[in-house]
Order: C-alpha cells, then sequence, then structure tokens
C-alpha cells in the first residue's frame, strides 16, 4: 500500500497513521486497513498554551435509594464528595452546571463561571442534593442538555456532561431509542446539529443497567462506568472529566470513500463510532464519529476493503480516500485528506532488500504503512509494525465480541455457552498470535504478544467471573467491553489486579491527586455522628406498667436515646418528672395517673436578674480605659490562599489587614501578640507594647504572615494562652481573637479534651487573670469545635463571617467591647432560701458554671466583663412549697451575691436578697386608684377648662387609665392571678405601679428571648441532620409562642408597656422569620449563621454584619457602632476602590434598596459633582435609574461645577487625571470612590467620606 496527501504534521495534534495487509491468492481480494488516529501530548506542550476552557454538566440521581449505606457513608455523601472535588479540580475559566433528578428534575446550579464565587455557589448547590422518590433518568439528561445554552456559544468550550444513577429508570423514558431521540431533537433544537457534546454514563449496583449501557454506547465515546471499588467511588467518577480536560482534539468526523470499484466488507466493519444514517450500500462512503481523543490516546478504526479486479489491474491504484475534520487544541477547526493507493510488493521482497532471511509465508503477504510523522525506520519495519497492528486490531476486536456475547449468554443463565465462547476464542488468539509471530521480529514481535496476553488474560478474568457464578459478573463484563471498545480507560477493579487498559501516563498521577482532593473534603466533613436531640435531657420519666412489655421497652430505649432517665414509679414520691401512659388510663384516672396530678410540679415564681453597664458613668468618671492585651491567633492553612468577597482577596491578606487594624487601634500601653497555627502553632509576635517600635514591628510581622500545613487549632489556642503567663492579668483587660476557615484536622479535635487543655492552662496563669476568647470563622462547613470554643471560653458571641462584609471590622468588636468595658471578672452566687429551690432545667444560661448541690439550692456564674450601655439578664426559675402563701409571707426567697472589678481595678461586691410578695396586680392597681382618686379628678377639671397640668414628676395617674375613654381602668381577670414587682438601685422615683409593670415587661422581654434562643439552637440540630422540614416546624411554632406571650402581656399591662413588649417581641420574630427563609433555601452555610444568631441572642452581645440578613444587629452598643463605622473608612481606604464588576452589584443593591424602602434624605444639603463617565454610563449599571437620581431621591444635590461639593469619579478618570480630576485638586475638593453613595445608601446614613478618597 502507499499514502499519498495531505496527513499532518508535527504542527498538527491529530497524527493520521494507516496500516494495510493483503494475503495474496484470495478471490476475491480482500485488504485489511486499520486508521490510527493518535492525540500526541507533545504538541500541545509545546505550544506553551493553556488548555481550552471546559463546559462541564453533572446529571446527579437523587432518588430514594441514593440513601442507602456502602460502608459508612451513603451514596449521595459519596456523589457530593465528587462533586466537590470536581468543583476544586475546575478552573476559573471553567463552567459547571449541576442538574438533581428524581420523580421530577431540579436546577442546583446553573451554568456558571467556576472563578470564586462561581465555586462558592457550586459547593453551596452540592449540600442541597438529597435522596428523594423515583427516578426520572430521562428528564435529567434533557434538562442537562439544555443548561448548554444556545449553539454558537459551544465552539469557545470543551463540553462534557456526566450523569450518575444507581437504579433503573422507572418514570420519563425508559427505552434506549426514546432516550436517544428527544436528547438528539434537545440538541438539534437548541444547540444546533453541530454540536458537540459527549455523555459519560456512570452506575452502581447489582441491577443489569442496559439502559445506561446503550445511551454510553450511542451518545459518548467514553466506556461505559460500573463502578465496582467503593474505595475508589468518588476518583472514578472523575475519569470523564479527565478526559475531557486532557482531550487535544474534538468533534472528530472520519469519512472513508472507496475508489476504483472497490467495496467496504461492512459485516466487519461495525463499530459504535460509526455514523448508520450516512450508509447506504457496500460502495457508499462510511462514516465514522468521535467526540474527542485526549493527550496521548489512540483509537483505532477497521477497514476492509475488496477488490474485484485482479491484482496486476489493481496495481499503482487508489482504492481509498480518507477525510478527517475536527477542532485542535483551540477549538480551531482542521482537516486531514489521504489516499491510500494498492502495490503489491511482498512481504518477501521487502526483506530481501533488506537482506534477511524469508519463509515460505512472506510470498503471500502484502505489507504496508506510513505516517505524517517522519520515523527513521526502514521498509520492513514499516510492514511488520503494521502487520502487528492489524493483528492487535483483530484480537481486541474478537475479545470486545467475545465478552459482550459471554454476559449476554451469563445473564440468561447459559454458564456453558459463556464459557465456550470464552475459551474459543482464547484459543483463536493463542493461534492466531503463533502464526504472525512466524513473519514478525523485534520489537513488533514483543508488542503483539503484550497484546494477545492482555487480552488472553482479560477473557481469562471473565472465565474465573462465570465460574464464580458472581452476582455482578453481567456489569463487570459489559463495563470491560465497553473499555475495550472505546480504548478508553474505565473504573477500578474491572479489569483483573489494578490494570486500566487505554489509561495514558498522566492519569494515574491525576488519579492520585483526585484521592488527596477526596481525603481532604472528607476530612474537612468528618464528624462524629451527631447526637440525637436531647429532648428529655434531666428528665426523669415513669412509664406505666399497664402498656404492653414491647411498647415500655421501646418508650424507654427511646427516652435513653434522647437524654432522658427512665425511672420506676414511686407513689407519693414525685421521683418522676413525666409519667407515659396510655389515653384510656388516663382517662379512667388510675393510681398512678392521679398520683402525677397530686404531684405535679409545685407553684413557680419568675426572677429576673438584670445587669448593665451605663456609658454616661464612664464619660461622668473622667477614668482613661484600662490597658488592653491581646493576641490575635490566625489560621494560615493553605485554605486561607481563597479569594473571597468582593474585594477578591485572600483571606490570609484580610487577616493581615485586621490585624493591622488591631495596631493601628492600640495605644501606647496596649500590649499585642500573633500567634499563626498550622501543622503547629508559631509566635509570629511575642508579646509586644504598641509604641512606635511595637507598631514598626507588629507592621512588618504581619507582612510576612504566609500560609502552609494544614490546621491546628488547638495548638493555636494553647500557645495563645501561654503568652500571658509572668504578668498579673489585674492591670489588663486581655482578650484572645480566634479566627480559622475550616475544620481543625490535626491536634486536638475534640472539644471536651480541648476545654480541659484550657482550663489546665488558665490555671497555670495564675489568680486574678480573666482571659476571654471570642472565635471567628468563615465557610460552608458546620464549626462546631469553634461553636464549643465560643460558648466554654468566652463571653461574647460566636463570629460566623458573611465573606460580602468587611469582617475586617467585625473582628475589632471584641477589642471594642473590652475598650469600653465598665466591670469584669464578675461572679455570681445564687442560693435558695426558705425551702425554696432552683429549676435549673428552666434556666437557661451560656454563663452558667455550676449547679451547686443535689438539692438545686446554689446555681454560679461568670461573665468576662459587661461593656457600657450594655445589658445582661440572668433568669431564675424557682420552686415554692405547696404552701408558699402561708411558709414563705414575709420571708426572703434567694440571695444574690455578685463579685466583680470596677474601672479601677478594685475588688467590689453586690450582696442582697430577694423577698417574696404576694400582692396581686389587681390589688395594687386598687390600692393606686383609692389613693389617687382626687388627683385624677383634678387632672380632668383642669384639662376640661382648656389648661395644661404640667407636673414635674410623672403621675401614676397614666397607668391607670384607659387614653381612649380618660376613665379609671377596671383590673382584668389576668391581674387578679398575677404577682409582678421589681427592686434595684437606681430607680427611687419609680412608685409601685410602675415597678410591676416593669416587672411584667422585663420577664416576657426575657421569656421571648430564651424562646427564641432555644427554637434556633432545636432548629440548628436538625438541620444538622439536614432535616429541613422539622426543623421549619420548630421555628413556626417558636413564632406562635412569641405571639401568645406577647398576647398574655396585653391583659396585664398598659399601653405603653404593651408597645415595648411588641417591639421586642418583634425582633425576635423577625430573627425567627430571617431563619425560616434560611431554611426554606438550605445551604450547608446556615447552621454556622444560626449558631452565630443563636450566639449572639443567648450572650446578648453584638454579631457579625449580615448574621441576622439585612442591616440588622441587635445588641450593638452606639461606642461600638462608631468605632465599626470609623474602621470600616479606614479599611475602605485600604482596600481602594471596588473592581467594575463589584461597583455595579452594589449600585444594582443600591437601587433595589431604594425601591424596597421609604426613601431616607441622607444627603440632605449635600451637593456633588459627578464625573463624566459617570454621567455617560449612569443608565448602564443594570437600571435604568443613574446615580445622579440616586443622589437626588437621597436629598443631595448634583452640581456641574466643583464648588462646596465633593468629586465622584472612577478609578480609571482618577489615575488618567482627568480635567475634572484636577481642578478638584487645585480647588482641595474631596475626590470620592463611586462606592460612598451605594454603601451610603445600603446603610442608610451618610458615611464618612474619608474612607472613601482617593489617595
Amino acid at each position: 500500500m502507499a499514502v499519498t496527501g495531505s496527513a499532518g504534521g508535527l504542527e498538527d495534534p491529530l497524527h493520521l497513521n494507516c496500516y494495510c495487509t493483503v494475503v495474496k491468492d484470495q478471490s476475491p481480494l480482500q485488504v485489511k486497513s486499520l486508521i490510527e488516529l493518535t492525540a500526541e501530548e507533545l504538541q500541545t506542550t509545546s505550544s506553551n498554551k493553556t488548555r481550552i476552557p471546559l463546559r462541564f454538566v453533572a446529571v446527579i440521581d437523587e432518588s430514594g435509594s441514593m440513601a442507602s449505606e456502602i460502608g459508612n457513608e451513603t451514596l449521595i455523601y459519596k456523589v457530593k464528595i465528587f462533586a466537590q472535588v470536581l468543583v476544586r479540580k475546575m478552573q476559573a475559566e471553567d463552567m459547571l452546571g449541576i442538574v438533581g433528578f428524581d420523580s421530577e428534575t431540579r436546577v442546583l446550579l446553573p451554568i456558571t463561571k467556576m472563578d470564586n464565587d462561581g465555586k462558592k455557589a457550586a459547593m453551596q448547590s452540592i449540600q442541597s442534593l438529597s435522596a428523594k422518590t423515583l427516578t426520572n433518568l430521562s428528564e435529567g439528561i434533557l434538562t442537562g442538555v439544555k443548561l448548554f445554552g444556545v449553539a454558537d456559544e459551544g465552539t469557545q468550550y470543551r463540553n462534557g456532561m456526566v450523569v450518575f444513577t444507581d437504579g433503573m429508570a422507572n418514570e420519563g423514558i425508559t427505552d434506549a431509542d426514546g432516550i436517544v431521540s428527544a436528547f438528539n431533537s434537545t440538541i438539534q433544537q437548541t444547540l444546533g446539529s453541530n454540536f458537540c457534546l459527549p455523555i459519560s454514563t456512570l452506575t452502581i449496583g447489582d441491577y443489569k443497567p442496559d439502559l445506561l449501557l446503550e445511551i454510553s454506547q450511542r451518545l459518548g465515546s467514553d466506556a461505559f462506568y460500573w463502578i465496582n471499588d467503593m474505595d475508589t467511588f468518588e476518583t472514578d467518577m472523575m475519569i470523564p472529566f479527565f478526559l475531557r480536560e486532557t482531550s487535544l482534539v474534538s468533534d472528530v468526523h472520519v469519512t472513508l470513500q472507496p475508489l476504483s470499484g472497490v467495496t467496504f466488507d461492512l459485516t466487519k466493519m461495525a463499530s459504535d463510532r460509526m455514523v448508520l444514517s450516512t450508509q447506504q450500500s457496500d460502495s457508499s462512503p462510511v462514516e465514522y464519529y468521535i467526540h474527542d481523543i485526549s493527550a496521548d490516546m489512540a483509537k483505532h478504526l477497521p477497514c476492509y476493503i475488496t477488490m474485484h479486479a485482479r491484482e496486476k489491474k489493481m496495481k499503482d491504484k487508489p482504492i481509498m480516500e480518507v477525510h478527517v475534520t475536527y477542532r485542535d487544541y483551540n477549538n480551531a477547526p482542521r482537516e486531514l485528506r489521504l489516499i491510500i493507493t494498492f502495490t503489491n510488493v511482498t512481504l518477501a521482497e521487502l526483506r530481501k532488500k533488506s537482506k534477511q532471511q524469508t519463509t515460505p509465508s512472506d510470498n503471500k503477504v502484502i505489507a504496508y504503512m506510513d505516517s505524517n510523522v517522519p520515523m527513521a525506520i526502514t521498509e520492513i519495519t514499516r510492514a511488520e509494525t503494521a502487520i502487528a497492528k492489524i493483528a492487535q486490531e483483530e484480537w481486541r476486536t474478537m475479545a470486545v465480541l467475545t465478552i459482550k456475547n459471554a454476559a449476554d449468554y451469563f445473564g440468561k443463565d447459559e454458564v456453558i455457552m459463556a464459557q465456550d465462547a470464552i475459551q474459543e476464542t482464547t484459543n483463536d488468539i493463542e493461534q492466531r498470535k503463533t502464526e504472525v509471530n512466524t513473519v514478525l521480529s523485534g520489537q513488533p514481535a514483543v508488542v503483539t504478544c503484550e497484546r494477545a496476553d492482555a487480552m488472553i488474560e482479560a477473557l481469562d478474568h471473565c472465565l474465573t467471573i462465570i465460574d464464580a457464578g458472581r452476582p455482578d459478573g453481567w456489569n463487570t463484563m459489559k463495563t470491560m467491553a465497553s473499555s475495550l471498545a472505546n480504548e478508553c480507560p474505565t473504573t477500578g477493579k474491572i479489569f483483573p489486579g489494578e490494570a486500566r487498559p487505554f489509561a495514558p501516563p498522566a492519569m494515574e498521577a491525576e488519579l492520585e491527586n483526585y484521592r488527596k482532593i477526596v481525603d481532604q473534603q472528607k476530612q474537612q466533613q468528618k464528624q462524629k455522628p451527631p447526637p440525637k436531640p436531647k429532648t428529655f435531657k434531666d428528665r426523669h420519666v415513669a412509664v406505666s406498667e399497664k402498656l404492653s412489655k414491647s411498647s415500655q421497652e421501646k418508650i424507654k430505649e427511646l427516652i435513653i436515646e434522647h437524654g432522658g432517665n427512665p425511672v420506676p414509679f414511686v407513689k407519693n414520691k414525685a421521683a418522676y418528672n413525666i409519667l407515659v401512659c396510655s389515653r384510656a388510663e388516663f382517662n379512667d384516672k388510675s393510681v398512678k395517673v392521679r398520683d402525677a396530678l397530686e404531684n405535679q410540679s409545685p407553684p413557680q415564681m419568675k426572677v429576673l436578674l438584670e445587669l448593665s453597664a451605663d456609658e454616661k458613668r464612664l464619660e461622668a468618671s473622667g477614668h482613661q480605659r484600662t490597658p488592653l492585651r491581646f493576641v490575635a491567633v490566625i489560621d494560615e492553612s493553605y485554605s486561607m490562599d481563597e479569594r473571597i468577597g468582593l474585594d477578591k482577596l485572600t483571606l490570609i491578606q484580610r487577616m493581615q489587614i485586621f490585624a493591622e487594624l488591631m495596631v493601628k487601634d492600640f495605644k501606647d500601653e496596649d500590649n499585642m501578640g500573633i500567634v499563626t497555627f498550622a501543622d503547629d502553632a508559631k509566635v509570629v509576635l511575642p508579646m509586644t507594647k504598641m509604641d512606635s517600635r511595637g507598631r514598626e514591628s507588629a507592621l512588618e510581622k504581619i507582612k510576612n504572615i504566609e500560609t502552609r500545613g494544614q490546621t491546628n487549632l488547638s495548638d493555636g489556642i494553647l500557645t495563645a494562652i501561654s503568652m500571658f503567663k509572668g504578668s498579673s492579668g489585674s492591670h489588663f483587660h486581655n482578650g484572645i481573637i480566634l479566627f480559622t476557615d475550616g475544620q481543625a484536622n490535626q491536634g486536638i479535635t475534640d472539644a471536651e479534651e480541648l476545654v480541659r487543655e484550657y482550663n489546665s492552662k488558665m490555671a497555670g496563669l495564675g489568680e486574678g487573670v480573666c482571659l476571654p476568647i471570642t472565635s471567628f470563622t468563615i465557610g460552608d462547613y458546620r464549626p462546631k469545635l469553634l461553636c464549643e470554643v465560643a460558648q466554654t471560653m468566652g463571653s461574647d458571641a460566636f463570629f460566623w463571617l458573611s465573606d460580602d462584609t468587611d469582617f475586617e471590622v467585625d473582628m475589632m468588636i471584641p477589642i471594642f467591647l473590652r475598650e469600653t468595658c465598665l466591670v469584669s471578672n464578675i461572679r455570681i452566687a445564687l442560693r435558695t432560701l426558705n425551702g425554696v429551690t432552683f429549676d435549673t432545667l428552666k434556666m437557661f444560661s451560656p454563663f452558667m458554671v455550676s449547679c451547686v448541690e443535689s438539692n438545686d439550692k446554689t446555681v454560679k456564674y461568670f461573665l468576662h466583663d459587661i461593656s457600657a450601655d450594655m445589658l445582661k439578664h440572668i433568669p431564675c426559675s424557682l420552686l415554692l412549697p405547696k404552701d408558699y402563701k402561708k411558709s414563705l409571707k414575709n420571708k426572703d426567697v434567694m440571695e444574690v451575691h455578685i463579685e466583680y472589678l470596677d474601672l479601677e481595678n478594685v475588688e467590689r461586691e453586690i450582696l442582697t436578697k430577694i423577698p417574696f410578695k404576694s400582692t396581686s396586680m389587681a390589688e395594687i392597681l386598687k390600692n393606686d386608684n383609692h389613693e389617687n382618686t382626687g388627683r385624677n379628678g383634678a387632672l380632668s377639671a383642669k384639662e376640661n377648662n382648656g389648661r395644661r397640668h404640667n407636673s414635674g414628676a410623672r403621675t401614676p395617674a397614666h397607668i391607670r387609665m384607659d387614653r381612649r375613654t380618660r376613665r379609671l381602668r377596671v383590673p382584668t381577670e389576668a391581674e387578679m392571678y398575677v404577682v409582678a414587682y421589681s427592686d434595684s438601685n437606681h430607680q427611687s422615683d419609680v412608685n409601685v405601679v410602675q415597678r410591676a409593670q416593669q416587672a411584667v415587661v422585663k420577664i416576657a422581654q426575657e421569656d421571648c428571648r430564651m424562646v427564641t434562643v432555644g427554637t434556633i439552637n432545636r432548629a440548628a440540630e436538625f438541620v444538622d441532620y439536614r432535616d429541613y422540614s422539622y426543623s421549619l416546624r420548630l421555628v413556626n411554632g417558636g413564632i406562635d409562642e412569641i405571639k401568645r406571650i406577647k398576647s398574655e402581656v396585653r391583659t396585664i399591662t398598659d399601653e405603653d408597656s404593651r408597645t415595648v413588649v411588641g417591639n421586642f417581641a418583634a425582633t425576635m420574630i423577625d430573627s425567627l422569620g430571617y431563619c425560616v427563609t434560611l431554611l426554606e433555601d438550605p445551604q450547608e452555610s446556615h447552621w454556622a449563621r444560626m449558631k452565630a444568631m443563636e450566639s449572639s441572642l443567648a450572650n446578648e452581645s453584638p454579631t457579625a454584619g449580615g448574621v441576622f440578613g439585612g442591616h440588622n444587629r441587635p445588641y450593638l452598643p452606639p461606642r461600638v457602632e462608631r468605632s465599626i463605622q470609623k474602621y470600616r473608612a479606614i479599611v475602605n481606604l485600604r482596600k481602594g476602590p471596588k473592581s467594575p464588576k463589584t461597583v455595579k452589584k452594589m449600585c444594582v443593591e443600591a437601587k433595589r434598596n431604594t425601591k424596597a424602602v421609604l426613601t431616607t434624605r441622607i444627603f440632605k444639603n449635600r451637593k456633588f459633582t459627578l464625573s463624566d463617565k459617570l454621567i455617560a454610563d449612569g443608565n448602564k449599571m443594570g437600571s435604568q435609574e443613574t446615580i445622579k437620581e440616586l443622589i437626588i431621591k437621597h436629598g443631595g444635590t448634583p452640581v456641574p461645577f466643583m464648588f462646596e461639593s465633593v468629586l465622584l469619579c472612577t478609578k480609571k478618570e482618577y489615575e488618567k487625571n482627568t480635567a475634572k480630576v484636577r481642578d478638584a485638586k487645585a480647588n482641595k475638593i474631596p475626590i470620592l470612590f463611586e462606592e460612598f453613595i451605594y454603601d451610603s445608601i445600603r446603610a442608610k446614613k451618610m458615611m464618612d467620606i474619608d474612607g472613601y478618597r482617593y489617595a
């Protein structure tokens, strides 16, 4: 044979080799031809070009069977890990879409660019995958196709789709012809006929996935993937992505045109790659289609040509044209066109030319090969290579056909037929191998023997499967056949041993890389199975013996599982809190039921202790604040290199900005240290005084912080505590600020063990050292250890940070709180008196240290400090004796002992007792009415005469009178049963009625707060189980409970008090309402956000921005809020103007805020000059509303001249020093980023312009 034409060259990524052999003395003469297409990695690496971006869609089964467990992991969990690895491996320019399907289909992630924001969105969408109902495979595939958009975009990307299911399709289209037809129709209608989209199908399980196998054969170019090795499940799922990522050519069309009267023997040329619609007769062209070819991989197309003329007549005549079109590495179209010419030079003649010994068979064989790549080999070597290649192809084809048939026989239980088929093919390959080796020598002979042995080994493996009667035999053999047919690697443990035929050299290393990422993802998510909610915690439950034994045992197991303690029934002992009995037994009022009713909870008394710190006292004292001593503990593991937020800075860069803010804020007498942790902890900055030299040293050390290693959180904390050793804690307000972006995976990772080590370290610091730890985190994970650290080792809220905020400033909140701290080291001891006991189950507080004594008579609390204008509440629930009215008359019920350090670090104490009073609110009102009747009448008379009553003191009459009728209000029935009173050391001018009303209001507010805290905490527990529906039920139940409390208060308070309670209840309902919003759109970060909300409410302490949604930030003192605004301006100045894309996003949000709420006139009496660019581009920012209109709407005045105004301009205009910029500089007019307008609108007040000036 001879090959002429353009077969490409070294610059071509696709190499075309043609091999031909003929055995003479046949009639008619048949030419065995083999077309080999090879993609060479060398061609791309030499061009120094990055790969073309990928556009990939993952279609994932969410049917109910995906909840089944494999080992300790569910299928849905393993698929989530695969999807997370896929996200991590994608480059910024790649695009990903995710579709989930059960009986219905949902788009979890539209086609999205995998930049940082895209990856974050993808990770969130992956977490919403869950097992549901049936399996509508067809709808999942078709929805995935539609995600790719219009056809002309397809040329910009290398496309691919991976489909995973674990069972038979039982909804939608369930036959292969129907799915293929619908697929092709959807492609044609939405993407165009030239759109190249290979589908890779993967499955698992012992069912027969024949539908999925046929889809793979007809719509893809990869092997069919049946996953057999659960240890490599996630990495095997990544193989299609690897093949797309390393593909060098795509959209490959091969056309074979017979010439000079020859025909094709089509029965021997059957292939999944053949385009059957073009095949008309054996003299018509034959077309093949291959979606793509990856680096260092080859595809072979066997061709059998029949020559009907005599051999001599056909000499040097063209017998076939090969035409190949494809897209190269850059998606540029290319083509190759070759003519194969018949030649009749035998192998014997070639050997004689090379002076080699011949054999009789050499006279009958004609063999030749050609290639577009120059090769320094002899003609005889070329001929032998052709013989070897064609023999290898024949053996591959034989093995494929035999394994397919054997699998079918095996599936029908025709074991002997399957065994015979395999044995027969094995014998044929052995015989053919011997024959070929008689004409081969050297390397061609070695390679041919290796291929023959590989095929025989695969066939022997099938024989072993059949002999063993393996239930997965059909799946395994069909997967082997698919791999061999497509010349494509498949999943692990399909072929014997570790063999993966056709795997390119780079694949093994990449699979190992995937494996490491899988381990990292699992390590991040590796947590102990969440404990069952402790519904019956500390409850003693008696179970009636009248229930069946099986019911008793089941109920007791459930009680123990949920934290309760089953106890035997003991009459008149009240040794239980709950009695479980049947409805009939309750209706009959059995002995046990009567005893339970008689021993119900005794009368209760609610006491609320309120501790307040007044900012006016700090200002009046003129005292300089106590010096600070802080250590920043910063995670510098490799994950801190991730770029997040609108500013596209890495986490480590943002931590550097935070540390710089600390240095800037501290005064000369303050001390600061920095500890970083990765595999271990490093002291970057020892405890250093922040004078000028200290600041300079600190800033230099901060610049050198860089990422390394993993996450040893415990080492970081314990090292930081050690830095406080050796100096008295009474001279400073101390603090540790801890930040990490992920789960601890080194050192101590158990909360209880870490708390023990913390207590041990703290004991070593000596007496008087008060050291609160405030923990911060960010990201889509569940930081349970960090929550425990915040609750056990600090008095601030737990901080979860939103990456679209300036969270560097939020991280300063603990410092601002310590700066305004009025009292510290607060120890509270409560002791009940005169037979009263605590109901500690109703006294939740994060500040509770211990319940001393078994009879619930003493409780202790500890608070690190209280800052200016902040309140802390300690709720107490007292159980009174049954004869409390008699036994407690004129007696005290509780003793309160408080010790603390004041502003001067002087030890102080408060010792008081809470008396018992039994006068109802109705009686208080009645007595007050008698005392003030005369005054009320006088007031009415004065008002009727038109003269205004002017009293220096607030008259009690306003409490007792109905505002609409101006008549004395009759006490309600509820007021006749409610006893309320308050005592204070600073409210001498408040009368008894006002005190009672105040007590009702305060306790109602505390009840609302406790309901909110408990509801969010329990809802978060079920979020941990991903039971979002039950979490929603809990939250809605909490909202109803707060409404009930508010309704009860209305019956016993005046209008002013009702308004106060109503406003507070509304804020709590808003918080729960935001939880409802979160739960309706489940995301992985919601657990951490809800725990941060709960922590803020429980500690009555401010948390990070965005946690409560919008700009809500409960418990933020005015002084701290002013500091936040000040430092936000500093951060804005430090970061500089944001990117145009970010500014556009901010502009759209500002416009949305303007429409959503009543417009505030924040720019009243302020003038703004706009740059030419902002005027011209005003309408191009995603809305018809310009920046000029936004200024006007919010009370500002745009002016064309720069007099008593500020100039707003873009960064480019400032850098170009345009005319307006020059004028502003000359007239010393402030030049601001345009973000100033958007941030001010978002904050509903004008920001400090110093934070938005160009440097």
